[in-house]
């Protein structure tokens, strides 16, 4: 059973993340062979104030 994660910044809607998942899917069934029914895939949202890169911190700090 495949287990796909997808780490991507926040602001994706549900149906993107829906047409994606069925793209994956579809690709998985087609070039492995495999029952669709077996694909799973995690989505994680990731906040822009919890990332940096070049060690400087992206975003703005969430307010209390």
């Amino acid at each position: 059973m495949p287990i796909i994660k997808i780490d991507i910044n926040e602001g994706r809607t549900y149906e993107q993340k829906a047409a994606v998942s069925k793209d994956i899917t579809d690709s998985i069934e087609r070039h492995f062979g495999m029952d669709p029914k077996k694909v799973m895939i995690f989505w994680t949202d990731l906040e822009r104030h919890n990332q940096s890169v070049g060690g400087k911190m992206n975003g703005t700090p969430p307010k209390d």
